[in-house]
C-alpha cells in the first residue's frame, strides 16, 4: 500500500469516527477562481478547504503545518467586492467538488479576510454557499455570503449540520435564496447582519443551540416558509443586543398547519427556548398572526422593545399565543398585545418607543436610534441587567441609565424630533417621519456598507 494511499486511508478512518487528526497550519488563497485540482500555481477557497478536510495540500494548495490544532485559510485574492470569490463549479455535492463548499475538517478551520464589504463569497445564484458536517468546527470573519440557492427551502448561505459549530462574526449575510442560516449544530453570530435574504433569516432546528450578540435580522422575506420571516427556533437561543426588523412571512393557516403564515419577526416553536436581552423587535409582518412574536415554547424578555409590528390587515400584533412568555423587567411594547406578559418592573405597553428607521449608525449591523423623548433612554434602572455595550459596541450606560432596546444613545448621536416611531432618519441625519428633525446616526458613522 503507498503511502498516499495509507493516509487517505487514515484519514477516512478518523472522520468517520470523529478523531482529532494531527495536522494544523496556514492556507492562503490566491485566486479567487473557483477551481478544484486543475490549476498547481493557484490555491482557490474550494481548494483550501479540500486541504483542510483532506489534511494535505490539494490543487494549487499547500498546507503549512505549524503544529497548532487549527487549519487557517486566508482569503487574499481579492481586491474590492467587484472580485468576489464565485461559486462557479456544477451544482450541490456533499464531496466539496463542485456546487457548495463542504467542510467537513475533524481539525478546527479558520477562514479569515479583513473587510467584510471587500470580501464577498458569491453562491453565482446556483448553489448553496457553505454546508458545515459534523465534525467540523467553523470559525469564519469578515465575510459577505451572498447570492447562494437552494430550491428546498433550506437557506441559501449556510447549513450547518448536528454535531457541527459555526463561529461566524464581523459578516453580512445577504440575497440567498431559501434563507440565511440554517443550524442544527452550535451557532455563534456576533456583530453582523442577516439582510435582504429570500427566505427566513435564521433557521435554528430541533437540537440546536446559538449565541447571537450584536446581531441585525432585517427585511427577510419568507413568503412560501410559512414559519418566521426573521427566526424561527425550535430549539435553544440566546439574543442580545439583536435587531429584529422589517422581516415578511407569508403562508394560509389551515386544520394541518393553524401557525402557517405566523411570526413575522419570530416564531418560537413548541418546546422551543429563547432568551432575549436588549432587543428590537420592530416594522415585521406576518400574514396570519404574531407579527413581532409568535411563541408555542418559551421566551424570556428583558430591557427589550416590541413596536409596531402588523398582520398584512395592518393590525398592530407584537405579541401572540405568548403564553410562555414571561418578562425579566424593562421591556416597552407599542401595543396591548403582549401586556399579558410584560407585567414586570419598568415595562411599559401600549408605549411608543419613537424609534428612527433601521440605518447605518455605526458598526457592521444596523440599528434603530432612539429619538429624542424617547421613554426607552436611560429607563433601565437595573444596571446589573445591561449589557456592556450595545449592538454598536458602544459602552452602556451612556447616561444615567442604560437604555432599553439594541441601541445606546450616545453623546456622538445627533437625535431629534420626538414625533412618530420609525421615522426615515439614517446616516448623516435625513429628517424623521413625525418629528422635526429626525435621527441621524452616530454623527454621520460610515460604519460597514451593505454589498448589494
Amino acid at each position: 500500500m503507498s503511502a498516499k494511499i495509507k493516509f487517505l486511508f487514515f484519514s477516512l478512518i478518523g472522520f468517520f469516527l470523529g478523531a482529532s487528526l494531527a495536522y494544523a497550519g496556514t492556507i492562503t488563497v490566491n485566486t479567487t477562481a473557483d477551481e478544484a485540482g486543475t490549476n498547481s500555481s493557484a490555491c482557490s477557497l474550494r481548494e483550501a478547504i479540500q486541504t483542510a478536510n483532506n489534511g494535505s495540500s490539494f490543487g494549487g494548495c499547500t498546507l503549512q503545518d505549524d503544529g497548532s490544532a487549527n487549519v487557517i485559510i486566508t482569503l487574499s485574492a481579492h481586491t474590492d467586492a467587484t472580485t468576489p470569490y464565485k461559486l462557479t463549479l456544477g451544482s450541490e455535492d456533499d464531496t466539496n467538488a463542485s456546487g457548495d463548499l463542504d467542510i467537513t475538517s475533524t481539525n478546527s478551520v479558520t477562514i479569515n479576510s479583513n473587510d467584510p464589504a471587500l470580501t464577498v463569497i458569491d453562491g453565482n445564484g446556483n448553489t448553496r454557499v457553505f454546508d458545515i458536517f459534523r465534525p467540523a468546527v467553523v470559525f469564519i470573519y469578515r465575510v459577505t455570503v451572498k447570492n447562494g440557492n437552494n430550491t428546498s427551502e433550506e437557506p441559501g448561505g449556510f447549513r450547518v449540520a448536528t454535531g457541527a459549530s459555526l463561529d461566524l462574526e464581523r459578516a453580512i449575510v445577504t440575497n440567498n435564496t431559501g434563507g440565511g442560516i440554517a443550524n442544527a449544530g452550535a451557532l455563534t453570530l456576533k456583530n453582523m447582519m442577516i439582510r435582504g435574504n429570500q427566505g427566513r433569516g435564521l433557521q435554528n432546528n430541533s437540537g440546536g443551540s446559538g449565541a447571537l450578540t450584536n446581531v441585525t435580522i432585517a427585511e427577510n422575506t419568507a413568503l412560501t416558509s410559512g414559519w418566521g420571516g426573521g427566526i424561527t427556533n425550535v430549539g435553544f437561543l440566546e439574543l442580545v443586543n439583536v435587531t429584529v426588523s422589517g422581516n415578511t412571512v407569508g403562508g394560509t393557516a389551515g386544520l394541518v398547519s393553524p401557525d402557517r403564515g405566523s411570526g413575522g419577526g419570530i416564531f418560537n416553536g413548541t418546546s422551543a427556548d429563547m432568551n432575549i436581552r436588549h432587543g428590537t423587535i420592530a416594522n415585521n409582518t406576518s400574514q396570519v398572526d404574531g407579527a413581532g412574536i409568535y411563541n408555542l415554547g418559551t421566551i424570556t424578555l428583558k430591557n427589550t422593545i416590541l413596536s409596531n409590528n402588523r398582520l398584512a390587515s395592518a393590525e398592530s400584533k407584537n405579541c401572540d399565543r405568548s403564553l410562555g412568555t414571561s418578562s425579566r423587567n424593562y421591556n416597552i411594547s407599542s401595543d396591548t398585545t403582549c401586556s399579558s406578559y410584560l407585567v414586570g418592573t419598568g415595562d411599559l405597553n401600549s408605549t411608543d418607543p419613537l424609534l428612527a428607521s433601521l440605518a447605518n449608525n455605526g458598526g457592521i449591523p444596523y440599528t434603530h436610534a432612539l429619538n429624542s423623548g424617547s421613554p426607552a433612554r436611560d429607563t433601565v434602572l437595573d444596571d446589573s441587567s445591561c449589557a456592556s455595550t450595545d449592538a454598536r459596541l458602544v459602552e452602556r450606560p451612556q447616561g444615567s441609565h442604560c437604555d432599553i432596546g439594541a441601541f445606546e444613545v450616545s453623546s456622538s448621536d445627533s437625535t431629534g424630533g420626538s414625533g412618530g416611531t420609525s421615522g426615515s432618519g439614517g446616516a448623516g441625519g435625513s429628517s424623521g417621519t413625525g418629528g422635526s428633525s429626525g435621527t441621524g446616526g452616530s454623527s454621520g458613522s460610515s460604519g460597514c456598507a451593505l454589498i448589494p
